[in-house]
């Protein structure tokens, strides 16, 4: 252990007692690259229309029908769909 992470745990336990010490989650807080919940809801509702009308609902024919500036790619919206 070096010293540093010695003096962590310790301003740690000292502000905060022994649960303070405890090991913290890696995970971050939040992640810049997901797909906007907006994009989500109209591929989704693209691809009940899709069906609805008996064409293919796949990634590739819901990404030739979503808007060129803002549409996700093939694979990302396959991995959508397969949620």
């Amino acid at each position: 252990m070096s010293t540093r992470w010695i003096r962590i745990l310790l301003a740690r336990y000292t502000t905060g007692g022994l649960l303070a010490v405890d090991p913290r989650s890696r995970r971050p807080h939040t992640n810049p690259a997901t797909t906007d919940p907006d994009m989500i809801t109209a591929i989704l509702t693209l691809r009940d229309d899709l069906i609805e009308q008996g064409l293919d609902p796949g990634a590739q024919s819901i990404w030739d029908r979503l808007p060129p500036q803002s549409r996700p790619s093939p694979a990302t919206i396959w991995r959508i769909l397969s949620r």
